[in-house]
């Protein structure tokens, strides 16, 4: 679920179980579940037959899994159809004894919606030790609740479940987005601390910062297209993407930030 936070700042805490250590929490949106970032198997908003435990390896996860037992996982945002990013695999953290188990990811009803995967889940030679299983699947756009659903051989235990999420890749540009390569921009200096230079041979209008899931960090809107731009940023250190707009399409680049 997106929350936004028009007039009301300084929260250090709601029902969803937002919080921090001692200082108050201001922010204009949140995702509730991002498809991009690992998911914990262990909390799901809704479950037939399974249960949470804390087996011998002393990691919480979603146990008692047998066949035709599913969770559910609500307000999963995959973005709409001018995201940077695509969701092209399902991928899940799961340990098993046995090679039969599957399963089956459902967006928004179990009767009524849309399977978009099977993911085998087979041995990894205990319970105590887990793999990550990916399988491809169509691209999804917007928010969706989704099902897993279990299904194996025999009336056993099929595996346990530590977590899932959906990998991604950005969108290449199409034809009309793309821009000829005489059009360059130099961003300096990269690696930067807090502030760095944006110079374009093309007059840009927009600049994103991107994590590399394809989420917006920062972006800077112009009302008139500019040739060069100081911006200031406050991001954790890490690799991020920069995007930058001209009347001709979009480009990127990365930025690594100290």
């Amino acid at each position: 679920m997106d929350v936004e936070q028009a007039e009301q700042n300084a929260w250090t805490g709601n029902y969803q179980g937002l919080y921090v250590k001692g200082l108050a929490a201001d922010f204009d949106l949140y995702v509730y579940r991002d498809a991009y970032t690992s998911i914990l198997a262990e909390c799901p908003a809704n479950q037939w037959g399974t249960t949470r435990s804390v087996p011998g390896s002393g990691t919480i996860v979603l146990d008692q899994i047998h066949t035709n037992d599913w969770a559910l996982y609500a307000g999963v945002e995959f973005g709409d159809a001018d995201y940077p990013v695509k969701a092209v695999s399902f991928e899940a953290n799961a340990s098993s004894l046995s090679s039969s188990g599957v399963i089956e990811v459902w967006l928004d009803s179990l009767q009524t919606g849309h399977k978009i995967a099977e993911c085998p889940i087979t041995s990894t030679g205990s319970f105590t030790t887990y793999k990550n299983f990916p399988v491809d699947i169509p691209e999804v756009t917007g928010s969706h609740d989704v099902y897993l659903r279990f299904r194996g051989e025999g009336s056993g235990k099929l595996f346990q479940l530590k977590s899932f999420r959906f990998l991604g890749k950005l969108k290449q540009p199409t034809a009309n987005q793309s821009i000829p390569e005489t059009v360059q921009y130099t961003v300096f200096p990269n690696p930067a601390s807090q502030q760095f230079t944006v110079t374009s041979k093309e007059p840009f209008s927009r600049v994103r910062i991107l994590y590399l899931n394809g989420q917006v960090a920062g972006q800077f809107r112009y009302p008139q297209p500019v040739l060069t731009t100081t911006l200031t940023f406050h991001p954790a250190p890490g690799t991020y993407f920069l995007e930058i707009t001209t009347n001709k399409g979009t480009r990127c680049t990365k930025l690594v930030v100290l």
